[in-house]
């Protein structure tokens, strides 16, 4: 009987199995080459960071005659420097609410007066609340400001300047505005400038929402555009703890706007090290550039006269060369994804016509799922070797070792996840002696998945800026840890991996790499390079301490004290605080955790400034120290308690205490919180504690000592008797240097140079009623 050859899946017409087979241990490229692959990427990553980073020649005064209608950063900077050397300008002190005020309304007084005719400038000051510390922005504003008002161009629509503080408060300012000023109503766009960092140019990194257009015109207005639509996702979906005006604007403005900021050099963000020397002056001629441009052009725009016709959905933008911002619709985004994953599907088939010639079908798929199941065993084993990776230098004390060494990054993360993911196949083409160049190799079928040009796009551009958040689920193992992401990436999937797969020696290969990453871990263990932070000026990578002088005071429901202590609360920052100092300072090495005050106190008894600060209160320590001086005192008084039904009671409170007071509220068991005076709807959910709902309340003025009087009202069960509500006030003296110790002085001079300090007093008092 005459058997039947089995089923190929392609024709084996030119396909000899008779052919002799090449020796290994000859073909394949030279160990070399995959040095020469590395060094060509950092040369790369060198060169196209030295493009992004390069910023324009700044203007000078004598330039204004030849460059006349621009913006000239030496007036700008004059600005900078006058109101940076006010020092601090909290929301309540006297350089904000004075010394801020009294210069920005100087300048623009005499903008007005040097004005050309064809523009008519008002001037409106509101000073409820402020607190700027975005200096940069507010000099640029006012030369931009100094600019249009001399044109002899009319505008098309009015432009407001808003320069309001209190954004740290937080945005307390923005929210006044919108919803109360007299000129709210007449806002149809707007511009925010933020910063998170200093120098560097700005980048727009949230538009809209579903205002397309307004992606347009900066693209086509602004000379440097820089925008990042992967920013945008990463910020909305609460990864970072921050927010911005932009936010007020959208949600309680219903007004379409553009967002930017500066984001170099985040070491200085909110520390002693920001200031004038560590912003380049090309940074502001970019930043005054660009807002200038992007102000004329909004201004002239038809969409302005009714943005809501314009409305049609949400944008796509990143820049893929310096200047160079490729924006499309979402939808058009989901197309291009579409296109390149069947473009994907259609090389890899194209591909494997070559790679399983002659072979049979059940041979052709077990070699294309064992190729799947090793470049994904590959992954999985880089992102579990990371995590490890982190927990042993997390164990050793030296986490963070790569904040001040970015580059560290590169042998702790990198190589290991390099290593991991061709490990296996590299083994496995040993073991089974395979040929590289062998059409019927596992390692064809890796090269066939991870060298598709197609399959690139779609996994480094489409899906990553039309859909960011999938970035936290796909590549954020490897990409986020490792700060050369794109450059690096690129280096990883479309040159090295295939690389490491065709070279001679392999097993070399993957050695050579592995020991960069334990010479690396050698280096940051036994070392000082692997201490986190620095205290060089010229490049500052320092420690931030947060500690809060208290005096603590707790009433019971009779209105008695039950408890009055004092100390320093030192809040942990990050992943060595407070223990990076305790063998420097005795005072912290003797400090307690307060977890256990956790389980009685509500917040743990402890001062917050702010609600993000709760859920690492119980990583908080406390070191006993003698009272501060308090010299306005910090009050809470119930002044009327009111039947609103028979079920309904109303508890109207009094507090008064410094320019900056936290209100903590909490209700028992059973009973609801159901109106304030605060706004007309309480918030979705309040923050669970101790099985109860707690709510946070931030108060700002513009002057200390004034009374704050508001009522809260609880439905009350019958079978429930006093107390009903927890409530804690908290009176932050952030400027007044009077109620700062010399003992407390003394303290904080302990602190290394390596670290910066916030620190100021807090009265802090907890009631029952």
């Amino acid at each position: 009987m005459r058997l039947e050859e089995p089923e190929q899946l392609f024709s084996n017409q030119h396909y000899d199995d008779t052919r002799p087979k090449q020796d290994v241990h000859r073909s394949g490229l030279p160990l070399y080459s995959v040095g020469l692959v590395f060094l060509t990427g950092f040369v790369l990553f060198w060169a196209e960071n030295t493009v992004s980073n390069s910023l324009p020649t700044p203007l000078k005064l004598q330039d204004k005659e030849s460059h006349p209608g621009r913006f000239i950063t030496e007036e700008a900077w004059g600005h900078l420097h006058h109101l940076t050397s006010f020092g601090p300008k909290l929301a309540g002190s006297y350089e904000n609410e004075v010394l801020a005020v009294d210069y920005l309304t100087r300048e623009i007084n005499f903008i007005i007066q040097s004005a050309n005719p064809r523009q008519r400038l008002l001037l409106d000051v509101q000073k409820t609340t402020g607190g700027s510390d975005d200096g940069l922005n507010c000099a640029v504003m006012l030369e931009v400001l100094r600019v249009i008002s001399q044109s002899n161009t009319p505008l098309q629509h009015n432009v407001i300047f808003l320069f309001n503080g209190a954004e740290e408060s937080p945005l307390k300012a923005s929210h006044g505005f919108i919803t109360q000023h007299k000129w709210a109503k007449e806002i149809a766009a707007f511009i925010n400038l933020e910063a998170c960092g200093a120098g560097g140019k700005e980048i727009l990194f949230q538009a809209g929402p579903n205002h397309p257009w307004l992606v347009k015109l900066y693209v086509e207005s602004a000379p440097h555009p820089n925008a990042l639509v992967l920013a945008e996702d990463i910020f909305q979906s609460d990864l970072i703890p921050s927010d911005t005006d932009f936010r007020v604007f959208r949600d309680f403005g219903n007004i379409p706007g553009l967002d930017f900021a500066h984001a170099m050099n985040g070491y200085v963000y909110h520390t002693k090290y920001d200031n004038m020397d560590s912003i380049p002056r090309g940074t502001v001629q970019h930043t005054g550039d660009n807002l200038l441009a992007l102000v004329q052009r909004l201004a002239s725009s038809a969409e302005l006269s009714d943005p809501r016709q314009h409305a049609a959905g949400r944008e796509v933008y990143f820049n893929i060369l310096p200047k160079i911002v490729v924006h499309y619709s979402e939808e058009a985004g989901v197309f291009f994804n579409l296109l390149f994953i069947g473009l994907s599907i259609y090389t890899a088939l194209v591909n494997a016509r070559v790679i399983f010639a002659g072979e049979t079908r059940k041979a052709a798929l077990w070699q294309l799922t064992l190729g799947c199941g090793v470049v994904g065993a590959g992954w999985l084993h880089g992102i579990l070797t990371n995590v490890m990776v982190a927990l042993i230098l997390d164990a050793l004390n030296r986490s963070m070792s790569w904040y001040s060494r970015p580059g560290l990054i590169f042998g702790l993360y990198y190589c290991p996840t390099l290593v991991c993911m061709m490990a296996l196949l590299a083994i496995y083409g040993n073991y089974k002696n395979v040929d590289p160049e062998s059409s019927s190799s596992l390692l064809k079928v890796v090269l066939c998945l991870t060298h598709s040009k197609a399959w690139q796009c779609v996994d480094r551009e489409l899906f990553m800026v039309t859909h960011g958040q999938l970035v936290v689920g796909c590549v954020m193992a490897h990409q986020v840890i490792v700060r050369f992401c794109d450059d690096q990436d690129t280096l990883l999937q479309q040159a090295v991996v295939p690389l490491i797969v065709l070279v001679k020696d392999r097993l070399k290969a993957l050695g050579i790499i592995s020991a960069i990453f334990l010479l690396t871990v050698a280096a940051v263990t036994l070392t000082p390079l692997g201490f986190p932070y620095g205290a060089d000026p010229s490049q500052p990578t320092p420690q931030r301490i947060l500690t809060f002088h208290v005096k603590r005071t707790f009433y019971s429901a009779e209105g008695s004290v039950r408890l009055q202590d004092s100390g320093y609360f030192l809040f942990p920052l990050d992943r060595h605080s407070p223990d990076s100092v305790a063998q420097l300072i005795p005072e912290v090495s003797n400090a307690r955790n307060v977890v256990d005050d956790c389980h009685t106190e509500l917040f743990c008894g402890l001062p917050v400034s702010s609600a993000r600060m709760v859920s690492l209160l119980d990583s908080s320590s406390w070191i006993p120290a003698d009272a501060p001086p308090i010299h306005i005192a910090t009050s809470l008084e119930l002044m009327t308690q009111t039947m609103l039904s028979v079920k309904v009671r109303r508890l109207t409170f009094r507090a008064k205490g410094p320019e900056n007071m936290g209100l903590v509220v909490s209700v028992v068991p059973n009973v609801e919180l159901v109106r304030w005076s605060f706004e007309a709807d309480l918030p979705a959910k309040g923050i669970k504690w101790l099985d109860r709902s707690a709510y946070f309340i931030h108060y700002t003025s513009g002057s200390t000592g004034t009374a704050w009087d508001f009522w809260l009202d609880f439905e009350v069960p019958s079978n429930v008797s006093r107390p009903i509500i927890d409530i804690a006030l908290s009176g932050h003296y952030f400027t007044d240097k009077r109620n700062k110790s010399p003992q407390f002085s003394e303290f904080l001079n302990k602190y290394p140079e390596w670290t910066h300090v916030t620190a100021w007093t807090v009265s802090y008092k907890s009631y029952k009623f």
